[in-house]
């Protein structure tokens, strides 16, 4: 009898705590986005006869559900510190390995290094035949020998390495691991060079940008043709037919003691933007503002992409900040999801109130469709940016000198870029991605389709 009693009352007690929770995840506000995993959350269904018999809403109000738990995050957080816990051991160079537990963003999330390619890369440039368009241009690419990095981190360095889900953290510096894949290479690349031949009137640069694992990890995560992203931008450059190649790298290498990247996040901060900007400006024959001249301040803490990937308690501990530096020139800004940009909306070059925990929205806040900026700066220049999230901390700085900057995310927007560029005057295009990009199938499709 009295085990009878226990078992009800314990079955009273689990039913009432899950009506509980039921009653309040029905009742309490629905969230739109996780910032702990970036990404948007399922909303409430809508219920009809077709839906409830097709089992659709069933299945859609289970995703809801799932989203919507009450204390959802806190409850997720303690499962991936319980998992990471439990999947630690090992391994014969000293590293410590660790589950990773998600994505670094839409459109870019943490993925698998690409399979190592062993075809030996052909540094011969493309045969396509060369428009009049085309002569003259600038296909320098960087010299043979890879720059010197700044900071230098040696193979039998003392400090553990970290690895979850591919992401590596060294002391209190997480980093995607990389490797080059020559053959997606040639697809970026192929990708580019055609979009190029609809605009032979239009001078067009491509950018790489490298990733933090390059410049403060050791030898082996970043050196040799399978490793280098030094070599993967050389040749990729190599292949360009009519764009002219800008070798950030060289510039950011001999400054990498500086706050260049972000630690708990993929991106780079605006002073490495800033290097890549100068980078640019030699190339395009522009004077660069001086970085000492500009407004500047900090936005913290951040816990960045990296971070919520790993769920890492030293990254946790020691959070990074975001640096701005407010343009010299006055600016007007506005986004759109529609090439017309007939229903925009105003948004800011730099916003200095980011109340979300994702700072880098600091900058253009975020990701739009399109967006046009208009500024005061002397010399009438015009600019297209063809990018992902990595461009959004170098667009301020082409502020400096250009009188229209428009930036077009092919995630977020289909057009043909060679009508856009038409349509609205544009004298110059920049393709600016970083490394992980001729990977990402998501987004190189997208591209693809703006020809």
């Amino acid at each position: 009898m009295k085990k009878k009693i226990i078992n009800i009352v314990s079955f009273s007690v689990i039913f009432a705590i899950l009506a509980g929770f039921g009653l309040y995840s029905f009742f309490d506000k629905d969230e739109a986005i996780s910032e702990m995993e970036n990404r948007t959350l399922a909303q409430k269904p809508s219920l009809s006869l077709s839906s409830y018999f097709s089992g659709d809403f069933s299945t859609d109000f289970e995703e809801y559900y799932n989203d919507q738990f009450p204390l959802r995050n806190t409850l997720v957080k303690l499962s991936n510190k319980i998992e990471a816990l439990y999947s630690c051991f090992k391994v014969g160079d000293g590293a410590t390995i660790i589950q990773g537990q998600g994505g670094v963003g839409e459109g870019e999330a943490l993925s698998r290094p690409a399979e190592e390619d062993t075809t030996e890369p052909d540094s011969t440039p493309n045969n396509d035949k060369t428009t009049e368009a085309q002569t003259n241009v600038d296909t320098t690419v960087p010299e043979t020998k890879k720059p010197q990095n700044a900071v230098d981190v040696d193979e039998d360095s003392k400090e553990t390495v970290y690895s979850a889900q591919y992401v590596i953290l060294l002391g209190n510096r997480a980093m995607e691991m990389y490797t080059n894949s020559y053959k997606k290479i040639d697809g970026y690349v192929d990708t580019l060079n055609k979009l190029k031949k609809n605009m032979p009137d239009t001078k067009v640069y491509c950018m790489l940008a490298p990733t933090s694992i390059e410049f403060y990890a050791p030898k082996k995560y970043n050196d040799g043709k399978s490793k280098s992203q030094y070599q993967g931008i050389k040749y990729a450059y190599s292949k360009l037919n009519g764009i002219t190649p800008i070798d950030a790298y060289s510039e950011i290498a001999p400054h990498t003691d500086e706050y260049l990247y972000f630690r708990t996040d993929h991106h780079w901060t605006a002073r490495g933007a800033y290097y890549a900007y100068r980078a640019f400006s030699k190339t395009a024959n522009f004077e660069p503002v001086d970085i000492k001249s500009l407004e500047t301040g900090t936005l913290k803490p951040f816990l960045g992409s990296l971070y919520r990937a790993t769920q890492s308690t030293v990254l946790e501990k020691d959070p990074d900040y975001l640096e701005y530096f407010v343009p010299k020139t006055n600016t007007t800004a506005i986004a759109a999801n529609d090439a017309a940009m007939n229903k925009s909306y105003k948004i800011k070059v730099i916003n200095t109130n980011i109340t979300s925990k994702n700072k880098y929205l600091s900058f253009v806040e975020g990701d739009h469709p399109v967006v046009k900026i208009t500024t005061d700066a002397p010399n009438k220049r015009s600019i297209l940016v063809i990018k992902e999230s990595y461009a959004n901390a170098f667009v301020p700085w082409l502020c400096n000198n250009y009188s229209e900057v428009y930036v077009i995310d092919p995630r977020k927007l289909s057009v043909n870029i060679a009508g856009f560029v038409k349509a609205n005057s544009i004298q110059e295009v920049l393709f600016l991605n970083y490394m992980f990009i001729p990977t990402n199938k998501t987004y190189m499709e997208a591209l693809s389709s703006m020809g």
